[in-house]
């Protein structure tokens, strides 16, 4: 089969765009009406999926800069130079430069009349990946122990997903008052200005109980991630259940992202230090692959196909789990932070 099977290119001429309700205090207050005056100064002949793009381009530029210009993220014990701080800067604009064109995209389609499936696909596909350039240029950008871009992704990336498969039960997305599109990239986006302004070391002061300001920023981010978990599935289930669909097929498309989870945590555990000495590139193979899923996820629920349990995106993450799981059940230790 196909990207597409025949039944959904068969029902994509029938789609109808879900309608998304954004509550957020930022868009409504800030970035919706500069959107609306920018876009007015935008070409007719500009596509709204190459704004989407550019904005993507932006971060993902953002996170190489990130990468090459800051050392290894678990030093955190020399002074941040002056190229870090303006490596930082950088950084914290093309975040904003993401939120913007990612606000422009859709206005621009509206004001051409060229809105379509497709370009839904492009606004969250180029979402979904932005999570994992996030995590990089705060882990890479922030310094201190790997594991904390590691979780700061798991967590949000679950909780994008959910929204995405409570979606396809709703045909709706709605987004509440403190959102990780706007509040979140708005929030990193300041974070990473303090550090032009403070250095890195900023991030590392005890606030209370051995706890430093990133640890805490860190925490506060899965909780967000797990309320609106439990919300998503909330919401998923009742209408399911409506539509007379059972608890056991609503809960079984979410196997795909366990997959996911299950075997990437398995695989770190197994050979941490792998992780711990190419955290960059390990989160990039996170994102392409989470990107995927996602992707996948939109393409069923606009061509309104069932949802597949597998994808073979997964086989990297499982064979690789498999395969050390293996090695650590016939002796091997596995190995442990420095």
């Amino acid at each position: 089969m196909g990207y597409i099977s025949k039944k959904g290119l068969d029902n994509l001429p029938s789609y109808k765009a879900s309608a998304t309700v954004d509550n957020s205090i930022l868009y409504k207050n800030v970035f919706s009406p500069l959107c609306d005056r920018l876009v007015q100064y935008t070409p007719l002949w500009l596509a709204p999926n190459l704004i989407t793009v550019l904005g993507l381009l932006a971060n993902v530029l953002a996170g190489l800069v990130s990468v090459f210009f800051y050392p290894k993220n678990g030093m955190v014990n020399s002074t941040t130079t002056n190229v870090e701080r303006y490596a930082a800067i950088f950084c914290a604009v093309m975040v904003m430069a993401n939120l913007v064109l990612d606000n422009m995209d859709g206005k621009q389609a509206r004001r051409t009349k060229t809105s379509s499936p497709l370009g839904e696909l492009v606004d969250h596909g180029s979402d979904s990946l932005t999570l994992g350039m996030l995590a990089l240029m705060v882990g890479q950008v922030f310094g201190g122990h790997p594991i904390f871009p590691l979780l700061q992704f798991l967590f949000t990336s679950v909780a994008f997903y959910m929204a995405h498969w409570e979606e396809y039960f709703t045909h709706s997305l709605v987004l509440g008052s403190v959102t990780g599109p706007t509040e979140g990239e708005t929030a990193v986006s300041t974070a990473l200005m303090t550090v032009f302004f403070f250095g890195r070391e900023f991030w590392h002061y005890e606030i209370a109980f051995g706890i430093s300001l990133y640890p805490a920023m860190v925490g506060l981010v899965i909780a967000s991630a797990v309320f609106n978990f439990y919300g998503c599935v909330t919401r998923g289930m009742t209408k399911a259940t409506k539509d007379g669909i059972s608890p056991t097929t609503a809960l079984s498309q979410l196997i795909p992202i366990t997959t996911f989870t299950i075997s990437f945590c398995i695989w770190i555990y197994s050979d941490y230090t792998f992780y711990e000495d190419n955290s960059s590139l390990f989160l990039g193979t996170l994102s392409l692959i989470f990107s995927t899923l996602c992707c996948r996820c939109i393409v069923q629920r606009i061509c309104n196909e069932p949802f597949q349990v597998f994808y073979k995106t997964l086989l990297l993450p499982i064979l690789v789990a498999t395969f050390n799981s293996s090695t650590l059940f016939f002796g091997r230790q596995p190995p442990t932070s420095q």
